[in-house]
């Protein structure tokens, strides 16, 4: 991964600008909304179980204060 988005953040100009030349500045978001479902589709984050054992779980008590 630290190899991987390196190369991409470099990427991600000429790519945008290519999809803005090409297509229009909607096709920027359109190419977002397309890696965002891939992520999605590749870590299924919504999937992933709670770690934390049902019996050390508690509720949150109280405000915090900032």
């Amino acid at each position: 991964m630290n190899t991987i988005i390196p190369l991409i953040m470099a990427a991600a100009p000429m790519l945008g600008g290519y999809l803005n030349h090409a297509f229009g500045f909607r096709s920027n978001f359109l190419a977002i909304a397309i890696f965002v479902l891939l992520s999605f589709h590749r870590v299924p984050v919504l999937l992933f179980e709670e770690t934390l054992a049902k019996e050390k779980r508690s509720a949150v008590q109280g405000q915090i204060d900032l």
